[in-house]
């Protein structure tokens, strides 16, 4: 299996034939959801080595708010809105021009993207050094702690420049079909952050994080993480750039001269908040959690969330990376009921492997974030508060892999500003379910809350879907995602097999394997009995 799809190539290719093309979303979503399971697992070993060395206080608390900072503006004009404006564009302009057109949509779009960048960085830096501190106390009230967060942004921000300019590269090589180096490119990143953690946590022996006020010697070593983080961004630069010489696709950036260029930034407005909502929602759970819990307290959310990611990711992100160029093109060329028949493919995948997922993770939180976490300087309170938060966020983790899929559906037929209204209005309830549930339940309320505003997303884009543009999903009800029923009557066996597991004496690690091996042989057993269409996906997978 390599990074490329035989079905998206170069050339001006005609429609795609519809078994194939979903043969090749199926064999694509493997291959992005392989690598980001490897980046995942690489994501938790990197946040275990970085609890470890500096604990869940004042310190790596402040660094979490700071790295918020290049991950909103990645999400906003990176990944987010930049590759799902780009992405139609660009396989437009493939499919009519070949190689030579998207090279001159890329290098206008290069240039367009330059200005922005360097613009917005410098706004930005500057303000991490006009801003007073001050002007922070009313949420970061710990001495030393406004101080730190500023210092880390002006470090971090550079970091801006190089995911967005990597989230446009990544959309010009999902258009030729090359998935392989933007699927990776995240591991990569892990495993530069791990080795700087593993080095800089040798000086950090000793040193124990605060909840009162800074240590000084601790945010010294936190300070040259965030530096370390720009040389993680270089490397991935270096390995873009290989990967677009390989395709003839390394252009030199140039000022206009391309109309397409303005439709994209047009249509990046409103995709901004319409894809970004669930990271609305997490960082407004984070900067709440700081307001109303403590100034240690995003900890607690941020580690919960990065749990959270792995289905999202794994599951959710692979499938919509690899359906959407097949979804664009349907949707430009009006075929509705072949979009809705692709569609429901798509979703159907994702339920078959979500559903299970967030049970998993609902009903195993506490022991896989003792097993994760619980080392060095890590305390069991902490534990307690980012296992029950998990839990609350793992009730929604269905319907967060199902939305990147329904926006980009709305997308595909031209449709931005649909998910815009929703979403402007969901960031609205969720921050009031955060003010409701925050003081009585603490973190775990934030969870709860973020689960709530993606079943109401999800659900209201299916209805609108279908009545605003006629594109029906779920045609019966055995379109329906049966996952939802059946591990709702397996998750009470394997919560009690796993219950059983962690009062031997074989330690939370082994019971965890159990329990998941356990989880996924009763889950994988039911679905070969019952036949599901998605089985026949895995095997054809295996085989190759």
């Amino acid at each position: 299996m390599t990074g490329r799809s035989s079905e998206i190539g170069s050339g001006a290719p005609a429609a795609p034939d519809a078994a194939a093309a979903r043969a090749s979303v199926a064999r694509t979503s493997a291959y992005v959801g392989t690598w980001t399971l490897v980046s995942r697992v690489l994501g938790y070993v990197r946040d275990a080595v970085c609890v470890a060395a500096f604990g869940m206080g004042l310190e790596w608390g402040a660094f979490l708010l700071a790295w918020m900072v290049p991950n909103l503006f990645r999400r906003f004009l990176g990944e987010g809105a930049l590759a799902s404006a780009f992405i139609p564009e660009a396989t437009k302009r493939h499919d009519a021009e070949g190689r030579a057109g998207l090279r001159r949509l890329l290098a206008a779009m290069q240039g367009s993207l330059a200005v922005v960048l360097v613009v917005l960085g410098s706004l930005l830096c500057a303000s991490c050094f006009l801003v007073p501190p001050a002007w922070l106390g009313g949420v970061l009230e710990k001495s030393g702690q406004p101080e730190l967060f500023l210092r880390l942004s002006a470090i971090l921000i550079p970091y801006l420049a190089v995911c967005c300019t990597l989230a446009l590269w990544m959309g010009v090589l999902n258009t030729v079909g090359h998935f392989g180096v933007p699927a990776s490119s995240p591991a990569l990143l892990n495993v530069v952050w791990i080795a700087l953690a593993l080095a800089i946590g040798t000086t950090t022996t000793g040193l124990q994080p605060s909840k009162d006020a800074v240590n000084l010697e601790l945010a010294h070593a936190v300070e040259l993480l965030a530096w370390g983080m720009l040389v993680g961004g270089f490397v991935q630069v270096v390995q873009f750039v290989i990967a677009l010489r390989r395709e003839g696709l390394l252009v030199a950036p140039r000022l206009g001269g391309d109309e397409a260029v303005g439709r994209i930034w047009r249509a990046m407005g409103p995709m901004v908040l319409g894809l970004a909502v669930v990271q609305l929602n997490l960082i407004l759970d984070q900067v709440m959690a700081v307001a109303f819990v403590g100034e240690w307290a995003n900890n607690y959310t941020y580690h919960a969330n990065r749990l959270l990611q792995f289905p999202i990711g794994v599951v959710g992100a692979a499938v919509a990376t690899a359906a959407f160029p097949l979804l664009a093109r349907l949707g430009q060329s009006g075929k509705k009921e072949e979009l809705g028949r692709e569609l429901a493919q798509a979703l159907r995948l994702v339920a078959f492997l979500a559903v299970p997922s967030g049970c998993a993770f609902a009903l195993m939180a506490f022991p896989m974030v003792r097993v994760l976490f619980e080392h060095g300087k890590v305390t069991a309170a902490d534990t307690h508060a980012t296992a029950w938060t998990l839990s609350m966020y793992a009730l929604g983790v269905p319907f967060l892999g199902s939305v990147a899929l329904w926006t980009r559906a709305f997308y595909s037929l031209g449709d931005r500003k649909t998910p815009v209204v929703l979403a402007a209005v969901l960031v609205l309830v969720n921050a009031a379910l955060n003010l409701a549930l925050v003081l009585p339940f603490g973190v775990a309320g934030l969870g709860a809350a973020t689960s709530v505003c993606a079943v109401l997303n999800s659900t209201v884009l299916c209805v609108l879907l279908r009545r605003r543009h006629e594109v029906v999903v779920f045609r019966t009800r055995r379109d329906l995602p049966w996952a939802m029923f059946v591990v709702g009557i397996g998750a009470v066996a394997v919560g009690a097999l796993l219950e059983r597991a962690l009062r031997s004496p074989l330690g939370d690690g082994v019971a965890l394997l159990v329990g998941l091996a356990v989880a996924a042989v009763l889950y994988l057993g039911i679905a070969a009995l019952w036949q599901w269409p998605e089985m026949r996906v895995l095997r054809r997978r295996k085989r190759r």
